[in-house]
């Protein structure tokens, strides 16, 4: 008696393309009995049999898969897709290949896989390969015909020197895109073989390669190499006064500022006023009664909130020393060190930030090198204020305000006019004078219409600007000269500031730098440096001036139509009490 029973198959051979396949065998169970042996052998003879002729037919119907397209202005990407979920192959390439392929419009119907990658590629610049389940995308490549005749190759001799005419023995002599070298001899020669329209490439270490072109019969070459003066590539340092640290090392937060990145700011020959816009986090005042310069905010309320400032180790607490001594043409850089790492060096002074200005210095040579001068100048020019952008009332303005708010009762004229701890120097203006005047009857109302209007009709801005103003200019000039040997460098520098204040106020400042550095060994090295400054100041100084010229009445005239001086005295005392002053003061002590 025999037992049937299903078992389950899924096709995986490597060969067939195509879903997967599941079919059902019967795998037939004998009596155990004499002969079984060979029963057994039967069975999976027979089984090894239906498995090999079903892995034949799956693999072509796989072959034989057939492929429908119809895209229009389509991409390569989505008629690969296309492909890939119709027949199950899969697509290998460089995104750039099929961008360079552009867009393709194609249409096929129950077409071969064979023939319809033909028909996809048959116009691109595209190749690909078949392998197992796998398209390979291709760039095609353009075959090199060879070239009809082959020049004939012939030795190229010659001798390679310095500048002095001295031979380089060693120097690479390498033939352009190709395999052959050779070196010069003791004396400096060379041969070597090469084609005519080939490029022989000259190097020696110290030394710039040269190029020069084989041409048919050429004789033997000279070739002169010149020394170059090669650079190897800076660590780029932070200075914290008393060390240079790489930056990978320096785990403070710090600002760096290179001469080149403040130089064209000619604003001010001050070095804080440059260095506004170039350091995150700090703020140059300009305003009086306050900071010039704060870097870590507002640290404190009473005590200095300045920050240190080191020059090339030296610490300087004075501003203004900072401004005389140092030329801002000098300086090489300038680093700005904020967090409490500076502290942990320069201890309570930190507290506000370290700026760190590290100035110029000679460069060491191999040998004795030639003195270099440099001169560097600048004028800038600023002109004069413009008054009316502080908006201040006209003397119309000002007299039809002054009728509004004039009031006899709350203002009696006893009172204005008597010196007292609130009023110890009484003043009475002119059109408030005609307004008493006509309030107590002294004169009439159109004589006192006839003062106002005349008032209101005077300007004196014009005289302002002409009189306290003058046009601001910047300028300086900067000589500087460098030089070294092996073991000694120096740089120095002369300049001259002018300074032409709006005020009417003049600066002259000349300023002497000179720098040394000597090296006597790897373990002894020291510097000298010199700053002198001598600065001369002219300040346009007005005692006595009744205000500023912002807070100056608009009718109080400074001269008169023929250009003499008006004196202002009225705008200090009432009238009365100018004539006691006057009476009590020494002969001769009053101007005439």
């Amino acid at each position: 008696m025999s037992v049937l029973t299903d078992l389950p198959f899924t096709q995986t051979c490597p060969e067939v393309i195509g879903t997967a396949k599941t079919m059902h065998f019967r795998a037939i169970q004998l009596p155990n009995r004499t002969g079984g042996t060979s029963q057994t052998l039967l069975s999976m003879k027979l089984f090894t049999t239906m498995m090999l002729a079903f892995c034949l037919q799956a693999g072509a119907n796989g072959f034989t898969q057939t492929v429908s397209l119809k895209m229009k202005n389509a991409s390569l990407q989505q008629v690969f897709r296309e492909i890939n979920r119709q027949t199950g192959y899969e697509f290998f390439f460089r995104d750039d290949f099929l961008k360079k392929a552009g867009k393709v419009d194609i249409e096929l119907q129950n077409m071969p896989i064979d023939k319809a990658l033909a028909r996809c590629f048959e116009r691109l610049p595209l190749s690909y390969t078949v392998i197992d389940r796998t398209i390979v995308v291709r760039e095609k490549t353009t075959e090199v015909k060879p070239a009809q005749e082959a020049p004939v190759a012939y030795p190229v001799r010659g001798r390679v020197t310095d500048a002095e005419g001295r031979p380089l023995s060693g120097a690479t002599i390498a033939v352009k895109n190709s395999d052959k070298t050779t070196v010069t001899d003791a004396a400096g020669n060379f041969s070597i073989e090469a084609d005519p329209g080939q490029t022989l490439v000259i190097t020696y270490v110290g030394f710039t390669a040269t190029e020069i072109q084989i041409r048919q019969g050429m004789p033997a070459v000279r070739i002169t190499l010149s020394a170059s003066v090669s650079e190897l590539n800076a660590v780029a340092l932070v200075s914290t006064g008393y060390q240079q640290l790489p930056k990978e090392r320096s785990a403070g937060s710090f600002a760096t500022v290179t001469n080149e990145s403040f130089r064209n700011k000619s604003i001010s020959m001050n070095l804080i006023d440059r260095l506004e816009g170039l350091v995150p986090g700090l703020a140059v005042g300009y305003g009086r009664n306050s900071d010039k310069f704060l870097l870590r905010g507002l640290t404190s309320i009473n005590a200095d909130r300045s920050p240190l400032f080191v020059v090339d180790g030296v610490p300087i607490y004075d501003l203004n020393t900072l401004t005389s001594l140092v030329n801002p043409e000098d300086v090489e850089s300038v680093n700005v060190l904020r967090d409490a790492t500076a502290a942990s060096i320069w201890g309570a002074a930190a507290a506000n930030g370290v700026v760190v200005v590290t100035t110029k210095k000679g460069k060491m040579s191999s040998g004795p090198k030639k003195v270099q001068v440099n001169y560097n100048g600048f004028a800038s020019f600023r002109g004069r204020p413009d008054m009316d952008y502080l908006n201040l009332m006209s003397s119309g303005q000002l007299v039809t305000a002054g009728r509004e708010i004039f009031d006899i009762v709350a203002y009696p004229w006893a009172t204005v006019t008597t010196a007292s701890s609130a009023n110890n120097l009484p003043v009475v203006t002119p059109h408030e004078q005609a307004l008493y005047d006509r309030s107590r009857n002294l004169i009439s109302s159109a004589v006192a219409d006839q003062r106002l209007d005349s008032l209101s009709r005077l300007n004196n801005g014009g005289q302002l600007m002409d009189l306290l103003y003058q046009k601001s200019l910047l300028t300086n000039h900067s000589l500087n000269f460098t030089g070294g040997s092996d073991f000694h460098s120096y740089y120095g520098s002369v300049s001259y500031t002018g300074d032409q204040g709006h005020a009417r106020n003049r600066m002259d400042r000349y300023q002497a730098n000179l720098r040394q550095d000597f090296i006597l060994s790897k373990a002894v090295k020291f510097d000298i440096t010199a700053n002198m400054a001598y600065e001369q100041s002219r300040k346009f100084l007005l005692p006595d001036f009744p205000g500023t010229a912002s807070s100056l009445l608009p009718y109080a005239m400074l001269a008169d139509a023929n250009g003499s001086p008006l004196s202002l005295a009225y705008l200090l005392r009432h009238n009365p009490f100018r004539a006691i002053s006057e009476s009590q003061s020494p002969p001769g002590s009053m101007p005439a």
